[in-house]
């Protein structure tokens, strides 16, 4: 008996820790998706300056802009949710590291399945905004995009039958969900956002030319 109560500690662990694996993946992901996004910013305001790109640009910066606004807006939203979700987990700070319970089954549920607070369905709503406003920014990108968009809101597969209601989205990505599996949901759909906002800045940088980006002769390097 105890031989198999710490196995399923050692598992418990690993599962954590895999967890936690995971979002750290995502989150440098994504801030490689935010350092390529910016190198086609500046090169779009390089563009603008260009006499025989300016008139092109000056079509396609506001769309790629608007992009970039949503995808922020949408990102926040979920850095927010992750911060609920570490604070109803106890989170305190020790030598300047975040620490919450991981393994809290009940943060989840509370925040995003529990009737009342509703933020689950709040949630899967401004995802599927996001992506219909995305389409919606230029006839041509509805037409690229309008089932290429890496932003999958299908609900899961599940053999659970009592998933089956109108909350079925956030229950089965969130019901008894451990804090740190549901923040790592969190940042799976803010890859997905980032993602998509990546494809629709870079078509819009083709409709005026390549990526090009002058430096500063005299640059520092890190």
């Amino acid at each position: 008996m105890v031989l198999t109560a710490m196995l399923a500690l050692n598992l418990s662990a690993e599962i954590l820790n895999a967890f936690r694996t995971v979002n750290y993946s995502l989150l440098n992901s994504n801030a490689a998706i935010d350092t390529k996004n910016e190198t086609i910013f500046k090169s779009f305001k390089q563009e603008l300056e260009q006499a025989e790109k300016k008139q092109l640009a000056a079509i396609w910066y506001p769309k790629a802009q608007k992009a970039k606004d949503l995808s922020d807006a949408v990102t926040a939203y979920l850095d927010g949710l992750k911060m609920e979700l570490k604070k109803d987990s106890k989170l305190k700070i020790e030598d300047g590291q975040e620490k919450f319970n991981e393994d809290n089954l009940d943060a989840a549920t509370r925040l995003l399945v529990e009737p009342g607070k509703a933020k689950g369905e709040e949630l899967r709503k401004k995802l599927q905004d996001f992506k219909d406003q995305l389409l919606a920014i230029d006839p041509e990108i509805g037409k690229e995009f309008a089932t290429t968009l890496p932003l999958d809101l299908a609900i899961p597969k599940s053999s659970n039958k009592s998933t089956v209601g109108k909350d079925e989205w956030a229950y089965s990505y969130f019901h008894m969900t451990p804090t740190i599996a549901a923040i790592t949901i969190l940042s799976k759909f803010q890859n997905d956002v980032k993602n998509s906002e990546a494809q629709i800045v870079e078509f819009c940088h083709k409709k005026v030319g390549e990526v090009q980006v002058r430096y500063d002769a005299f640059q520092a390097i890190a």
